[in-house]
């Protein structure tokens, strides 16, 4: 099939085409068939200046090895009309297409028998499987014109016309009205950003699906999923990747197997870790062992060691100077006493040992409680969480946590998080009352909207929350750091913690003692000195 016959048509309309498009990046020739004239295309081609690089594809067989992410412009060259639905399903199995959203041109050096409801069909079905509208049809006429097809899928209409090479008024907007077409969406109100209130949704999900449809005026058909609210976010995402769904308005987690699905990345979001609050009686059993085996010995020692002093001193009715000093010593060591004994009681009943306000991702690591969430928030972990991270599916998760059953600690999205913290048990109270929200964010995603590969709302969707955004993107965007005061590390009450009250203790007894002795012995000098 050599391209340069017909007097030269279809090279003088590529030409043109990038000639006139401002917007020209990388080029991509498909299944070309370009023997002996393919040399004399590209040079042609890279004539236009704007071009950055020329690649030259026989088959969509395999995954194309194109370095480029800058494609702007893709022709390919088929034999016949009924090529087109193959050739659109293997240009949807390409990443690298739908990364970039480029202009297609479907070329066709010989003129077309088919009918243009037969057309119109063809072209209906490569919009409903793959969402493919950036396109054209042109045919090569026995005369010298070229006939050029397009259609538009919202109006089901069929646009085709005659021109010569120069013709460069393709690609029209198609998306300032689609007359009331049903766009199928996926929408559910379980996030803080996006509910219900007074019958109306609320929320910056809410207004940005509502502006989207204004917009482009078109009409929501919500696809229902008739699944349990823990299976709404991965039964959602694969509605969209089989193509069952056009949008989904949930603002989600872009995950990374899921780029080529994602609208963008506009916002930041937070995940924390939610860990059982211990009860009361275990706060009580606790200060226990709150000081060491030695502290609680030293403890019971003292009081033995003071009465049996007293008991000395009581045997010698002989001043009371030592007395005085033994008492002062004593008031003053059960104050120094009590003010730390207090301290340690307060810092043990907030210690994440025992899983009462654990502040930050150290005190997490300490307490030693196993971590559990969805495996597909790993990579936003720091690496010390994802050593002792435990993927668990959805459904036990959410199920162990309604039920007051988790035993560990439960890492959520602080949307999520937030508002469940608030609902009521079945037994009584908040969740709050029985989860801890740990106060240092475990992980930061990014936040996005999710549509099918190929689709033309992607931008629309970019553009609305671009202007919600005022000025774009925050200029933290990409570069936030999670900046957290971290608490004091707690520690178990020693000897060392209660060692300026021992020694004022024991100075205390060492001069009464001392003082015991000189008027001991002051008293047998005096009653020596009477008896003389």
């Amino acid at each position: 099939m050599p391209l340069l016959n017909n007097e030269n048509k279809i090279p003088c309309y590529i030409q043109n085409q990038l000639i006139h498009d401002k917007d020209i990046k990388s080029i991509v020739f498909v299944n070309s068939h370009l023997p002996a004239d393919e040399t004399l295309l590209v040079k042609s081609i890279t004539l236009v200046k704007r071009i950055t690089t020329v690649s030259v594809v026989n088959n969509f067989t395999k995954e194309l090895n194109l370095n480029s992410v800058d494609i702007s412009h893709i022709f390919i060259f088929l034999d016949n009309i009924n090529d087109i639905p193959s050739a659109s399903s293997a240009i949807a199995n390409q990443e690298v297409f739908s990364l970039n959203n480029p202009k297609y041109y479907f070329l066709f050096i010989k003129p077309t028998d088919n009918s243009r409801d037969e057309i119109k069909n063809i072209l209906d079905q490569v919009w409903k499987c793959h969402e493919l509208w950036k396109y054209v049809l042109v045919f090569c006429m026995e005369t010298e014109w070229l006939r050029i097809v397009s259609y538009n899928p919202f109006k089901q209409l069929l646009v085709e016309f005659q021109s010569d090479c120069n013709n460069t008024t393709m690609f029209s907007n198609m998306l300032k009205n689609v007359n009331g077409y049903r766009i199928k969406t996926i929408f559910f109100y379980t996030l803080k950003s996006s509910k219900m209130e007074n019958g109306k949704c609320r929320g910056n999900d809410c207004e940005v699906m509502e502006t989207f449809f204004n917009y482009i005026n078109a009409t929501n058909e919500e696809v229902v999923l008739n699944v349990t609210e823990d299976l709404l976010y991965p039964v959602s995402q694969d509605y969209i990747k089989q193509d069952r769904a056009d949008v989904m308005f949930n603002n989600m987690f872009l995950y990374i197997e899921l780029y080529k699905y994602s609208a963008f990345a506009f916002a930041h979001s937070n995940v924390y870790a939610v860990v059982p609050r211990a009860s009361t009686l275990t706060f009580l059993t606790n200060i226990i062992f709150m000081f060491t085996p030695i502290v609680w010995i030293g403890i019971g020692i003292i009081p033995l060691i003071y009465y049996h002093l007293l008991s000395i001193f009581d045997n010698y009715a002989i001043g009371k100077h030592h007395v005085r000093g033994i008492l002062i010593s004593k008031y003053v060591y059960a104050l120094i006493f009590t003010c730390i004994f207090q301290s340690m009681i307060i810092t043990t009943l907030t210690s994440p040992k025992y899983r009462k306000n654990i502040e930050t991702l150290h005190d997490l690591f300490e307490s030693n409680l196993s971590i559990y969430g969805v495996k597909d928030w790993m990579y936003m972990f720091h690496r010390e969480v994802a050593i002792r991270y435990k993927p668990w599916n959805n459904t036990s998760i959410t199920s162990a946590l309604n039920n007051l059953t988790l035993d560990g600690a439960y890492i959520v999205g602080e949307y999520w998080l937030n508002l469940f913290l608030k609902n009521k048990t079945r037994i009584g109270g908040t969740y709050n009352d029985y989860y801890y929200k740990i106060k240092e964010a475990v992980g930061t995603g990014l936040l996005t909207y999710y549509t099918r590969r190929n689709s033309p709302y992607r931008e629309i969707i970019y553009k609305i929350t671009l202007l919600r955004n005022m000025a774009g993107l925050d200029k933290e965007f990409g570069y936030r750091e999670i900046n957290f005061t971290k608490a004091l590390k707690s520690k178990s009450l020693t000897l060392i913690h209660l060692q300026s009250s021992f020694v004022f203790l024991s100075v205390g007894w060492i001069l009464s003692t001392l003082v015991f002795s000189i008027e001991v012995i002051t008293n047998i000098i005096l009653q020596h000195i009477k008896t003389k």
